[in-house]
């Protein structure tokens, strides 16, 4: 394929009936309904495609998924360099640990689930450039990172309490209770769902709202974190907690029961 094909030469309408065909799809009217053009457009681009030798007998031929996959790589390169352009020129916001002038250069690294920035590499860390003066402690501007953040990504631990009721409830506070006292020191608490909150929200400072969510967010962030919730809690949200990851594919996540 033409090598010289540029972005002004892509038609976004065309290459939404190439996705299309390729799909199988083949009602005009619901294809012309779906990219928002008249059905007489339609008709239009396919006699279009047809007359480049693109298209025959509403198959894409091997000119067509030539022509295609240039456009499509062309599309990525442009995504790309765009997203890259974005997250450079994207303000980020991290936690001092010096004094910084707007301009120097700083070196990040995650501690304690949170950005820093310090003023000596240690560990091969990004780097970014201060937007603006800070004394160290306070929140710093940066932007323009380069590099990789390093973060040890932590694990989601999702203990579910077995046959939670009225006989047994206080036996399982007492045993939760004596256990968080020595997992404080590795992991992030949390509670999900009525039964848990029941029996441990006024004996222990616990995380109660949106529990799944800043569970996962504490181990994208490097921190372990333990959710105590029920069977029937954890059925409820499943669907969430399969959507975060999916979200988050780089946390590992374990279910496990807990016994009396």
């Amino acid at each position: 394929m033409d090598s010289s094909i540029s972005l002004k030469d892509i038609n976004v309408n065309e290459v939404s009936l190439f996705i299309k065909i390729l799909k199988g799809e083949t009602n005009l009217t619901l294809m012309a309904k779906d990219l928002g053009i008249t059905l007489q457009g339609v008709r239009y681009y396919i006699t279009t495609m047809k007359e480049k030798g693109f298209l025959e007998d509403f198959k894409i031929t091997p000119k067509g998924y030539e022509y295609l996959s240039s456009v499509m790589k062309l599309l990525k390169g442009f995504v790309v360099e765009g997203t890259d352009i974005i997250f450079k020129s994207t303000d980020w916001e991290c936690i001092s640990d010096s004094n910084f002038k707007a301009g120097e250069i700083v070196y990040l690294h995650m501690d304690g689930g949170f950005l820093h920035a310090c003023k000596q590499s240690k560990n091969n860390e990004a780097e970014a450039i201060a937007v603006e003066s800070a004394k160290a402690g306070n929140k710093l501007r940066i932007r323009d990172i380069k590099g990789i953040i390093n973060i040890n990504f932590g694990t989601v631990w999702i203990e579910t309490i077995e046959n939670l009721n009225e006989n047994n409830s206080e036996i399982i506070r007492d045993r939760i209770i004596k256990l968080v006292e020595t997992e404080r020191e590795n992991f992030r608490i949390f509670v999900m769902g009525e039964g848990a909150y029941s029996i441990l929200s006024s004996e222990i400072d616990v995380n109660i709202f949106a529990p799944l969510a800043g569970a996962f967010d504490c181990a994208n962030r490097g921190l372990d974190s333990k959710i105590y919730t029920t069977a029937e809690s954890l059925n409820l949200n499943f669907e969430e907690f399969s959507a975060l990851k999916e979200k988050f594919p780089n946390v590992k996540t374990n279910l496990t029961t807990f016994k009396i």
